[in-house]
């Protein structure tokens, strides 16, 4: 998490895991091995929490407002996972969306969410935008305020009380945006 995939080594992280090279290399094998493990259980930690909540009769917006703040809860404990996962989708995007493609219970949310969106677009109740719109934004809300999260670190002279003062109105202002984003133009 730290390095990312290409600068690690399996040296450093059995160093840093305090185990031997020899017993990482038993249970992982290989870097990307070591990679799929831990890109599930950043999805292990989230899913859960998301998936009763997908299922739920609530409109779209409240489900989209509540998925914000698991995810919220989830980034401030662990606030490098955005960064991580950015780098290495610039670095190559090939392993997350093999992972993705890949992970059942990743695809079953996508599709719920999916099957979701699109039936509110079709009864009108939300305004239709592209799937991929919808995510793109969403996910931007999210993610963004912890990408720049050492630079806030910067402004805001590594003032944690200030920070998470940000991050709680960012946090609002998110559900607010998407609220407004989903809304007929008409409404």
């Amino acid at each position: 998490m730290e390095n990312g995939l290409e600068k690690s080594k399996m040296q450093d992280i059995a160093n840093k895991a305090g185990i031997s090279r020899t017993a990482l290399n038993y249970y992982f094998r290989t870097k990307d091995n070591l990679f799929t493990v831990l890109i599930d259980k950043l999805f292990e930690t989230i899913i859960p929490a998301i998936e009763g909540l997908v299922m739920n009769d609530m409109p779209f917006v409240e489900k989209a407002k509540s998925i914000i703040d698991i995810y919220d809860a989830q980034l401030r404990q662990n606030d490098f996972i955005p960064r991580f996962v950015f780098v290495e989708i610039q670095r190559n995007p090939k392993p997350i969306h093999d992972f993705i493609k890949k992970n059942k219970k990743i695809q079953a949310y996508l599709s719920m969410m999916t099957t979701t969106l699109k039936k509110e677009m079709e009864t009108g109740s939300i305004r239709t935008e592209p799937i991929e719109e919808f995510v793109t934004t969403f996910f931007s809300l999210i993610f963004v305020p912890y990408l720049v999260s050492p630079l806030l670190n910067e402004f805001m002279n590594n003032d944690e009380n200030r920070k998470q003062a940000f991050f709680d109105a960012h946090k609002e202002n998110a559900k607010r945006l998407i609220s407004d984003f989903l809304k007929q133009d008409n409404k």
